[in-house]
């Protein structure tokens, strides 16, 4: 019977891990009132509410991202994220520079006033910095 002998070569490695946090988050918290939804035209099947956000600069337009939550049950002060169906709510958002805008049609296609309550609306900023390897 042969021995073998069996000889392995482990090469040390040491990691060095460095994380480095940077609060580069802004929530934007804020109601939205009745009167803040416009009618897109005269059948009142979608409306929309045009939120003035000057922190959304170039940059943050180009590099960042804006995220977009809303309350829509006033009993548990839910969020759902931006697009979103909520009951016969479709809700979608878009931004530009300077601006959010929240887009609400409804599930049934059919024409309905807005919202009659204020409704409750965050808008998160996370700012992104350069990534080196």
């Amino acid at each position: 019977m042969g021995l073998v002998a069996t000889v392995a070569g482990f090469s040390s490695c040491k990691k060095t891990e460095v994380t480095q946090i940077i609060d580069n988050t802004q929530a934007i918290v804020f109601t939205i009132n009745p009167a803040d939804w416009k009618a897109t035209d005269n059948t009142n099947k979608e409306y929309v509410v045009s939120i003035n956000t000057p922190e959304i600069d170039q940059d943050m337009f180009q590099n960042g991202s804006v995220l977009v939550y809303i309350s829509m049950d006033q009993q548990s002060q839910t969020f759902d994220a931006l697009p979103s169906t909520i009951g016969n709510y479709v809700l979608t958002t878009y931004h530009t520079v300077g601006g959010v805008y929240i887009d609400l049609t409804f599930f049934d296609g059919q024409a309905h006033a807005a919202p009659n309550a204020g409704v409750p609306c965050k808008i998160m900023l996370v700012r992104a910095g350069s990534v080196s390897n």
